[in-house]
Formats: structure tokens, C-alpha cells, sequence
């Protein structure tokens, strides 16, 4: 297992705003060397723009050059969270959730590249999603993640410093508030993994299929969603079925790429 489940065991939870806890050592350090290089490697290879914002998920980073040694570390952290003995470590932590622990969970992981200067949107995280968790990746000194007790700037309760290989974990509800800034001077990438739990009437799953070229396959869970609070906006997702997304633009709803209609 390349995660740390025995850091999640001893970790304790910080109840200010709301309850989370914070892993250090989240992988071993050759695991997290490997995710180290997925970084860099985008910024060799890719332009990045002042102020922009991406999310790449395993066909994405394939896409775009990634060595295939580095795509199967990250996808395997992925698949290790879905172990049931270390998904019910994360939720016996914690004295609400969204789900059951009979729910089937899967774990949808991305590549969050944020550039220079971008700042994000005060969210709780979407309502499909059982257990959230950043780990700050790259580079050695960002920003890290500000708590609020309510949607408002003005309510700041606590930020987690910053530190590579550190995982910030928490059960999204709605009192989970919660920005980020990248600071002017560099980039700022997070490797994201959500553990989400099935729910084919308001949230279907999508599985992307990634072929290596030892012809090994790695199957990983992509879904539809978008930020808690925008609950009204469930009819209109389901009125579309979409194809694997390597970008979901969830600060506005109607921006969400409609693909094929039912």
C-alpha cells in the first residue's frame, strides 16, 4: 500500500471551523517523488497561464505526455483509498458523512494545477461526495487551504499551512466552506482523490479506461458533480450524458460542458 493508512488512524481531528484532520507523510517518499514529477513534468512540457485553473484526470495526463511509471503510482494511490480498511479509517474519524458505510465508494483522484495568482471560489465540495482530500504536492512553499465558518471572506476561522506530502481530510457537508489562492510568484498543483459513493439517480458514474503499453489496463472512476449549495442544479445535470471530463468548470453550473442529451 502506498499510503499512509496508520497516519490516518493516529491523526487527530481538529473540530475549528469543522471537523478535519491532517495526514503528514500521506505516501512513502518514493511514491510521492513519483507524483513530484508529474508536476514538473506538465510545467516542462505545457504553458500555464496567469490566473488559470486545471483539473486532469489518468486519459488527460496520458494524453499529454506523461511516462507511464508515474500514471500507474498515481493510480494506484487512487485505488489504494478504495480499500474498505482504509476508506472506514477516514470515515471513523468523523461524526457525519454523506453515504453509508454499505454504499459502494469509489475514488475519483485528478492533477489540480492551479497558475500564478488564481484564487478559488468559497465551497463546501460538492454533495456526492463522501470523504475529500487535497495533498499538497508542488512546490516547496504555496498556500494552503482557508476554513471558513460560512460562505463569506469575512469569516476566516483557521488555514492549514502548507507542506509537501501533507493530505488535509475531511467529510464534506454543508458548513464546509473552504478556498485556496496560488500565489503571484509560481504555480501551485494538489493531487485531489474524493471518495465518492454511488448514486445512479442524481450522480451516474463514468469509468475511464487507460491502456499502458505492457497492455496492463487501470480502470479509474470519473463522475458528474458540482459544488455543494447548487443543489437545483441536479435536473439540469441529469438531463445530459457526458463522456469522460478532464475538466469540470463547477464555479458556474451552466458552464458545464453539455455533451450528449438523453
Amino acid at each position: 500500500m502506498l499510503i499512509n493508512k496508520q497516519g490516518i488512524v493516529d491523526a487527530v481531528v481538529s473540530q475549528e471551523p469543522w471537523e478535519y484532520i491532517l495526514v503528514d507523510n500521506f505516501t512513502d517518499a518514493d511514491t510521492f517523488d513519483k507524483l513530484s514529477k508529474i508536476s514538473q513534468h506538465l510545467l516542462d512540457h505545457f504553458d500555464h497561464i496567469r490566473g488559470n485553473e486545471d483539473v486532469l484526470h489518468l486519459n488527460t495526463l496520458q494524453y499529454r505526455g506523461v511516462p507511464e511509471d508515474l500514471l500507474k503510482v498515481y493510480a494506484q494511490v487512487g485505488k489504494d483509498l478504495e480499500d474498505t480498511s482504509v476508506w472506514e479509517a477516514i470515515w471513523n474519524k468523523f461524526s457525519t458523512h454523506r453515504g453509508t458505510t454499505s454504499t459502494p465508494m469509489y475514488c475519483k483522484c485528478s492533477v489540480h494545477y492551479t497558475g500564478f495568482g488564481y484564487v478559488d471560489t468559497i465551497h463546501p465540495d460538492s454533495i456526492n461526495k463522501s470523504v475529500s482530500i487535497t495533498l499538497y504536492v508542488d512546490p516547496e512553499e504555496q498556500t494552503g487551504t482557508t476554513l471558513y465558518e460560512s460562505n463569506n471572506r469575512e469569516s476566516t476561522s483557521n488555514t492549514v499551512e502548507w507542506k509537501k506530502n501533507r493530505a488535509l481530510i475531511f467529510c464534506p457537508g454543508s458548513d464546509t466552506w473552504h478556498s485556496y489562492l496560488s500565489q503571484d510568484s509560481t504555480h501551485r498543483m494538489v493531487f485531489t482523490m474524493f471518495l465518492e459513493f454511488e448514486d445512479q439517480v442524481n450522480f451516474p458514474s463514468k469509468f475511464e479506461t487507460v491502456t499502458f503499453q505492457d497492455n496492463s489496463i487501470m480502470v479509474m472512476h470519473v463522475s458528474i458533480f458540482c459544488r455543494g449549495g447548487h443543489t437545483k442544479h441536479v435536473e439540469q445535470i441529469n438531463k445530459y450524458r457526458f463522456h469522460i471530463i478532464s475538466k469540470l468548470w463547477t464555479k458556474n453550473p451552466k458552464r458545464i460542458r453539455k455533451i450528449i442529451p438523453h
